[in-house]
This record gives C-alpha cells, sequence and structure tokens, in this order.
C-alpha cells in the first residue's frame, strides 16, 4: 500500500480507480434513463391510441350521409313503409324512426332500436306501425281502425316530419304527407 504524503500528512492511496467509477456511474443513469424512456413512450403511446379512436369515429360520423326517398302511408292500415339509401362510404346503422305530426307536434311512430344496417350505394325498406304499440305514439285521427285509408281526411290532411336517426347520433329528416310523398 502506497502512502502519498502532502503538507506534512499522509494519505493512503486506496480509492475507486476513475474509469470504474466512470462505469458504475453509467449504469445508474442507464438503468434510470431507461425506466423514463419507456415511461413515456407507453404515456405517449395510449394518448396516440386515444386519439386515434375519437378522430375515427368523429370522423365516421361526419362521413355519415342517408337519404330518405320515399315514404309511403299505406291506405288500409296503419302502417308506414320508409325507403332509405346510403349515400356514403360507410355501414350505416339505423336504430330510431320517428313520425311526428307537423302541426300539433303529436308523436305519430316511435320505433327505437331498428337494428337496419344500410351498406354504402345501397337501399333498405323499413316498415314500421304507427300508433298503438308504436312505443308511446298514438294514431288519434279521427279514422276508423287507425289507418290512412282515403275515407279519413284527418290524417290525410296533415304532413308529417320523418326522421331516421343512425347509431353514431346523426339524424337525416324528411317531410310527407300521405298520397302526396
Amino acid at each position: 500500500m502506497k502512502l502519498l504524503t502532502i503538507k506534512n500528512r499522509t494519505y493512503s492511496r486506496r480509492a475507486v480507480s476513475e474509469i470504474i467509477g466512470t462505469l458504475i456511474m453509467m449504469m445508474i443513469v442507464l438503468s434510470i434513463g431507461t425506466v423514463v424512456l419507456f415511461q413515456g413512450m407507453t404515456g405517449v403511446n395510449d394518448f396516440n391510441n386515444i386519439m386515434t379512436s375519437f378522430l375515427t369515429n368523429s370522423k365516421d360520423s361526419s362521413l355519415e350521409s342517408l337519404t330518405i326517398e320515399h315514404v309511403r302511408f299505406h291506405q288500409t292500415s296503419s302502417q308506414v313503409s320508409i325507403y332509405v339509401r346510403n349515400t356514403s362510404t360507410i355501414n350505416l346503422d339505423v336504430s330510431t324512426i320517428t313520425i311526428v305530426r307537423i302541426d300539433n307536434h303529436e308523436l305519430i311512430a316511435n320505433k327505437n332500436n331498428v337494428d337496419t344496417q344500410v351498406f354504402p350505394k345501397d337501399y333498405k325498406k323499413i316498415d314500421i306501425t304507427a300508433g298503438i304499440g308504436s312505443e308511446g305514439a298514438s294514431l288519434s285521427c279521427s279514422i276508423p281502425g287507425g289507418t290512412w285509408s282515403s275515407n279519413g281526411e284527418a290524417c290525410k290532411s296533415f304532413s308529417y316530419t320523418i326522421s331516421v336517426t343512425t347509431k353514431r347520433g346523426n339524424s337525416f329528416t324528411t317531410v310527407a304527407q300521405p298520397y302526396n310523398t
């Protein structure tokens, strides 16, 4: 063991060499840096996934385009046939259809859980029944048997708003009148 004497003091030269000290410090810095780096990458990746999911859903919602091509009020019943066409490039899932009389805002038909899928550039016929059994709606026109028949001018003379709502929350409306659609 070597002794070093400086200004009448004697020191022993036992210490860690500079190379070993540098290696130990690098291992500590690398291990802490690796943990911080992977935590940061995980956070950025999670944020990216959330934003991608959000933007994809909102983009799909804005791409929805539906046209109500024809509304047919059947003369002998309270049945209504609605023909819808998907004019967008993504599949549409129709979830709700409502029919409301325009002059007094009376709910004529309300069909939830339609669960009809319309493919791009395709059309579908959706039949619903107005009045009793239509989830809270009533056909209160003064027509015997509650039909749209030509005998009853009451229902025939009114205009109705037909709303078709998709599962993504977009609503498409049109106005129709029996025998004038």
